[in-house]
């Protein structure tokens, strides 16, 4: 049996109308549905498994193990009274924000870990929060209980995000939060893999810019590519391998041109090989002084 679940991916909102006209062209925006908006916590998402019988193994984002100041954190959480409460939980999703964790976001002076997700091996789960001191990601809007149509949601929080984009966390003056997830629980699942959940973030930690001058090398347009490049990509692929050694840069830097490569796809853009050197080139400076 896999012991290892990872979290499905947050498809960004503006891509709501490719993706139902792939998986669901019946979706109607105006239709009222059932939705959870959360702040996104700007951290480093790990996966808490109940699926060994020496007790919960705590992973990365991509499967590996978490190194040990990581796991550290992790420690300081009651988890055998979590899995006693509820006996069918198998994962636990969180983001560990903190200290040198991430930048942009203040969340205090210690790290914490964040929950924002369960699943049984088989389903996403719905679980009342609970105390026995486990935090959870915060509510934008507290609809869990009421039906709104996805563009009433999108109005309300790219409207919050304008007027007040203040993290609920840490809520001092000047900490902009890294934006809000959008699920809809009336309509979990786009296909069997694939969660109807997207995100929104604040401008400040886009992974996209505007349009730059065209830039032809060996008859390469790389104007495009370059659209896709910029610190934020990095930082958000480096932070899926926690700690990571020098022998995992290589790793880290095929993690960030496969991102590029999925999102220009998305927009519809032609995916040329050798973007890939052009992407390696601008992140492996960073890369490789953010190693251990």
């Amino acid at each position: 049996m896999n012991k290892f679940k990872r979290y499905s991916d947050l498809e960004n909102y503006w891509n709501l109308e490719k993706i139902m006209e792939k998986y669901n062209p019946d979706f109607d925006k105006d239709a009222p549905q059932h939705w959870h908006v959360t702040e996104k916590i700007h951290g480093s998402n790990v996966c808490i498994s109940n699926m060994y019988k020496e007790g919960p193994a705590f992973f990365s984002r991509n499967g590996n193990q978490l190194p040990a100041d990581y796991q550290e954190v992790l420690r300081k959480y009651d988890w055998e009274f979590l899995f006693r409460l509820y006996p069918g939980l198998k994962f636990i999703y969180g983001e560990i924000a903190g200290p040198k964790i991430q930048k942009g976001v203040d969340y205090g002076d210690e790290r914490k870990l964040y929950i924002f997700d369960y699943h049984d091996g088989e389903n996403y789960l719905r679980i009342p929060k609970f105390e026995n001191g486990f935090d959870y990601v915060p509510l934008l809007l507290e609809q869990v209980a009421s039906r709104f149509s996805y563009n009433d949601i999108l109005f309300n929080i790219l409207k919050h995000l304008e007027d007040d984009p203040i993290s609920y966390i840490n809520p001092k003056e000047g900490n902009i939060v890294e934006g809000y997830v959008i699920r809809c629980l009336s309509m979990p699942m786009l296909t069997k893999e694939t969660r109807f959940i997207f995100k929104i973030k604040h401008p400040k930690f886009e992974e996209r810019q505007r349009s730059k001058k065209e830039k032809k090398f060996d008859d390469v347009d790389y104007s495009i590519v370059d659209q896709y490049i910029n610190e934020n990509r990095i930082m958000s692929a480096m932070s899926k391998y926690p700690g990571y050694r020098k022998h995992q840069i290589g790793d880290v830097m095929r993690e960030i041109v496969s991102d590029v490569e999925k999102d220009m796809k998305k927009d519809g853009h032609r995916w040329d090989k050798k973007f890939g050197k052009r992407i390696a080139a601008f992140a492996q400076k960073t890369v490789v002084q953010g190693a251990e």
